[in-house]
């Protein structure tokens, strides 16, 4: 039998659980696969029982008097593994996804989990005139991706951690139980002050400031806490939280239909445009003149943004995009009309000539919308709104790799400049989309090298600098029992290959994640149709 050794952890309320030793696999002639093991306490020693452990589609278990948990007809593929304790419940100890990989048939045994306990951080929040801020909210955030963004999110997000997040007292002192991690602490106040409550409303977060004192994530400090207590996380709050605007609109052209029935008018989002976050909007337009085609949205922070609205009038949707200003008061006279979404047509075209043995099943997606492909190639996606919508295709066969999307003959690849991929901005309608699709893509096979085995570390091929914001030629894939893995369909060129123990989803799609790798993976070079063979050496995250 083949031994894998992977890292996992589960954490309970007060205590937390971790997975330090081997866990052992066997291939039956089931479908459905078989997971085993034992929780014990934080030494390995004592058994722990009632502890519920499960797997996302796959049934649950609750220890027996010996610690031990079987869950058995689990469906082949990559899981979410919890263990639960008093409603609590937490996942990998690397604070990213917490996944567990059975192929069909696998018996997963001995998987041993390590109980150890929370740890506890504490602190004061003054104001800038050095009162207790009584009532502020303190929250503990962890770093997480999405889509290759680095984002900080709460741990219920991340790792399962239901209460991450607590009140100031009276004398503005606070205490957070939190398992072992590494986190970033803020404090804020519980709301910003919305001058028109009635107007539609920017939901963007409140004013929030990060330990040790700074509005600027870059600057904040981490916490690492592993048990115990952490004292001393103080930090201020400004006396008054960041003023927040109004937005006052005007609509024109088609949307002029709506002013009799504003119910019409569905406010869309705030996107901005230098990181691309989205600020939705709640609630409904409230005019600012009842004898004017002007209508309010409160509760904007400073930003460039572009604000995208939505209406409905005579059964067409509409949907209006305008760019939008806030530096420190009001705006007033934004003008925005409402356009029709269009339909799409592209169609599938092919590298010198080479073309799949069958397009069943592939599919385009722009934004929401989605399209299955023809047998000729021809698709249409059907109303597709203003605004910028992100081009992704789906279901190539695994030798085909998309080599170019082009829109009105503008390669949108050559133009991407966001790890969030190619973009297509709706133009004039009969505006053709052409997917380029080769065949010949290289293939690659290997074996991560480490002192243990590599049993589920994930494997991921990084293309050049030229290519980083085309996430389609990033390849992922995951080692097997023995540290083997295979990838298809690459495009060839020059990348750089990695093998982590533990990773959190797209984190390889952001440019100062990488950094932290530079020059720890190994090269190799991919050519069209032709098969490497290469030996990664595995990178764990604490290293």
């Amino acid at each position: 039998m083949n031994a894998i050794y992977k890292a996992i952890s589960l954490k309970v309320p007060v205590t937390a659980l971790f997975l330090t030793l081997a866990l052992t696999t066997s291939l039956s002639s089931q479908v459905s696969a078989t997971v085993s093991g034992t929780v014990l306490d934080s030494r390995g020693q004592t058994p722990i029982s009632g502890i519920q452990v499960s797997i996302d589609g796959g049934g649950q278990s609750t220890t027996n008097a010996s610690g031990e948990f079987r869950i058995s007809n689990v469906s082949p593929g990559t899981h979410v593994i919890q263990a639960i304790r008093s409603g609590w419940s937490t996942l990998l100890p690397n604070g990213s996804s917490a996944r567990l990989t059975v192929g069909p048939g696998e018996t997963i045994q001995n998987l041993r989990l390590h109980h150890a306990p929370f740890g506890v951080v504490s602190g004061q929040i003054r104001n800038s005139d050095g009162m207790p801020a009584a009532g502020a909210m303190v929250q503990a955030l962890v770093a997480s991706y999405q889509e290759g963004r680095r984002v900080l999110v709460a741990p219920a997000q991340a790792i399962g951690v239901i209460n991450s997040s607590t009140e100031t007292d009276e004398n503005g002192e606070y205490h957070l139980d939190l398992p072992p991690g590494v986190y970033y602490m803020t404090g804020q106040y519980r709301e910003s002050k919305i001058a028109e409550p009635s107007a539609a409303r920017a939901l963007a977060a409140p004013f929030r400031v990060y330990y040790p004192g700074t509005s600027d994530v870059a600057l904040a400090a981490t916490i690492k806490l592993n048990g115990g207590e952490v004292p001393g996380i103080d930090f201020m709050l400004p006396v008054t939280p960041a003023d927040l605007h109004k937005i006052y609109i005007h609509l024109e052209g088609n949307a002029l239909a709506l002013n009799s029935n504003m119910s019409g008018v569905q406010i869309g989002e705030l996107r901005d445009r230098i990181t691309s976050e989205r600020i939705p909007i709640v609630g409904s337009f409230v005019r600012g003149n009842s004898r004017s085609s002007e209508f309010v949205i409160d509760g904007v922070p400073d930003g460039s943004f572009d604000l995208f609205v939505d209406g409905i009038a005579g059964g067409v949707r509409g949907r209006g995009v305008v760019p939008v200003d806030i530096r420190g008061k009001d705006i007033h006279d934004v003008r925005i009309d409402l356009e029709t979404p269009q339909d799409i047509t592209g169609r599938i075209s092919y590298v010198d000539g080479s073309r799949p043995r069958s397009l069943s099943g592939v599919t385009v997606q722009l934004g929401s919308g989605r399209a299955s492909v023809a047998a000729g190639g021809e698709f249409t996606v059907p109303k597709v709104p203003r605004g910028y919508q992100a081009v992704r295709v789906d279901g190539l066969p695994p030798e085909a790799y998309v080599a170019d999307v082009r829109y009105g003959g503008t390669s949108l690849h050559a133009t991407a400049r966001s790890i969030t991929g190619p973009e297509l901005e709706a133009g004039p309608g009969g505006t053709p989309l052409e997917i380029v699709v080769a065949t010949n893509g290289g293939s690659i096979e290997g074996i991560v090298e480490s002192r243990q085995a590599a049993a589920g570390a994930t494997i991921v091929l990084v293309p050049p600098t030229s290519r980083q914001f085309i996430p389609s030629y990033y390849k992922i894939a995951t080692a097997g029992p023995d540290g083997e893995f295979s990838i298809k369909g690459a495009a060839p060129g020059v990348y750089q290959i990695f093998a982590w123990d533990s990773v959190p989803d797209t984190a390889w799609l952001n440019p100062q994640f990488m950094s932290r790798w530079e020059g720890r993976g190994q090269t190799v070079s991919v050519e069209a149709g032709a098969s490497s063979h290469v030996r990664p050496r595995l990178l764990r995250q604490e290293d």
